[in-house]
């Protein structure tokens, strides 16, 4: 097919591909970029078709393709960051952003090892060769003598547990040190 022919046709439905480009994107800007780079990819891919009534196929898949770079394109666009003057350089931290960085590390640290110490021995365990001692889930296996699905499910469930435990607020109050007299009353 010419190009001649293609522009002939896209000219006569040319309210077709807006109303397409309309459809996905409703920014008045970037339906008109959509819409001519639809265009534009359809005069220059018609050179390859050699049946004039896939046309209309040929050129709806364009549009669709066309349509997902763009969408992809912007996205990265929107990703990249511009270099200006005010925020090109070396980040610090002022002494006051430091000293609250390093307490709030400290007491997630302490959470984490208070959640730890309150988890059984076998989740405590098979967390910390996981985490600390790098290991994989087959060498903990062979250590603890357990299957490797076992190892999965501990780490899962010990994440789970983490997960709930720190969100927790634990008071600790007389009860912890001194729990009183259990008795049971019929």
């Amino acid at each position: 097919m010419t190009d001649k022919r293609a522009s002939e046709l896209l000219s006569e439905n040319l309210t077709a591909i807006y109303g397409y480009a309309f459809s996905k994107l409703y920014d008045k800007d970037k339906v008109e970029d959509l819409a001519s780079e639809i265009v534009y990819e359809i005069i220059v891919s018609a050179r390859n078709l050699q049946n004039e009534e896939a046309f209309w196929g040929f050129a709806w898949k364009i549009a669709e393709n066309t349509f997902r770079r763009f969408i992809r394109k912007h996205e990265l666009a929107a990703q990249i960051i511009e270099l200006t003057e005010e925020n090109v350089g070396v980040y610090e931290l002022s002494p006051e952003q430091e000293y609250i960085q390093k307490e709030t590390d400290s007491k997630e640290i302490y959470l984490l090892r208070r959640e730890l110490s309150l988890l059984k021995k076998t989740h405590r365990e098979v967390c910390v060769a996981y985490y600390v001692d790098n290991k994989s889930c087959s060498q903990i296996a062979k250590e603890q003598n357990i299957s490797v699905e076992m190892v999965k499910y501990h780490l899962f469930k010990t994440r789970k547990l983490l997960k709930e435990g720190i969100g927790m607020t634990r008071t600790l109050g007389e009860k912890s040190y001194n729990p009183g007299m259990f008795r049971l009353d019929f």
